[in-house]
């Protein structure tokens, strides 16, 4: 009995410590829709790069942020050990696409 409590407990704080990950990864994602909605407002077209976009990651992410322009739109993407979420304007929020486990 005593073997399934420690076992639910390190489970429920793994878990703990993979959402403030994906919440990273999802705030930014949001930010970068945003920004390119911005841009497109100004500029007519989206922006070819998260420099070009003039965004600002954070200082300790824990995500590799990618963008890629695409006929019509973008999609931007980060990744963390095989763990992958995207964004594009036809969806408008964060799409988990893979896992790393």
């Amino acid at each position: 009995m005593v073997l399934f409590g420690t076992a639910g407990a390190v489970s429920r704080f793994v878990g703990r410590k993979e959402r403030p990950k994906a919440y990273e990864c999802k705030v930014v994602l949001r930010d970068v829709l945003w920004a390119q909605r911005d841009f497109m407002g100004a500029r007519g077209r989206f922006a070819a790069s998260l420099e070009e976009l003039r965004f600002k990651l954070p200082e300790k992410r824990v995500y590799t942020y990618s963008l890629e322009v695409t006929d019509g739109g973008f999609v931007a993407s980060c990744e963390h050990d095989g763990d992958r979420w995207q964004i594009s304007p036809a969806k408008g929020e964060p799409e988990h696409v893979s896992s790393g486990r």
